[in-house]
């Protein structure tokens, strides 16, 4: 009996033995494609890190067809209304709709935002419609300079101050307009927001 058990067991330890190694492996992953690693870095190319927020590498209309309406009036200080009547040109011109709830607001705070009300506000729109964070090399100076009382609590400047003003586009003397790729918040950068935030509270 005792060597029937043995043989059993044997047996079974043999079975496992055999199963282990007649198991079918899982098939290795197929190597991507250089054709299928070009769509993975396009994919990743397509969106970016501004400021801290997931956007896309490719500048929105709104943001492009201001920088295409202000470069024709670089030092020359614009009226609010003119430019305003010029985007809303450019967007028919385009066949674009002009009707969007968000229509105005995305062309004032592409127009006024900087980087730190931008950052501030806490939100993809801030930096998404903003010519500053999307574009190195540029500056677009109010002519009536706003004040930290120009700004609600949320970081976004106040429709008053920034309808009756004017403003002068400038291009940095001897640099070209750039996108502006991965973009991080440095310690200068970040205690410049945070004393934003202190004025504004």
């Amino acid at each position: 009996m005792k060597n029937s058990t043995k043989v059993s067991k044997e047996n079974k330890a043999k079975e496992l033995i055999i199963k282990e190694l007649t198991k079918t492996k899982p098939k290795a992953k197929a190597k991507p494609t250089a054709k299928a690693k070009e769509k993975i870095k396009a994919v990743k190319k397509a969106v970016v890190s501004r400021y801290g927020k997931q956007v896309p590498l490719k500048p929105s209309i709104e943001v492009k067809t201001l920088l295409k309406v202000l470069i024709p009036l670089e030092g020359k200080e614009t009226t609010y209304k003119a430019i305003l009547n010029l985007y809303i040109n450019e967007f028919k011109r385009n066949d674009k709709t002009t009707n969007g709830k968000n229509f105005l607001t995305r062309f004032e705070r592409s127009l006024t935002s900087g980087i730190k009300d931008g950052i501030t506000r806490d939100s993809v729109q801030g930096i998404k419609f903003n010519l500053l964070a999307t574009y190195n090399n540029i500056n677009v100076v109010p002519s009536k300079k706003f004040t930290t009382n120009d700004y609600n609590r949320r970081g976004s400047l106040n429709k008053e101050p920034l309808r009756n003003n004017s403003y002068t586009f400038k291009i940095v003397k001897g640099k070209k307009i750039t996108i502006k790729n991965e973009v991080v918040i440095n310690k200068t950068l970040e205690k410049e927001i945070q004393g934003f935030k202190e004025s504004i509270k």
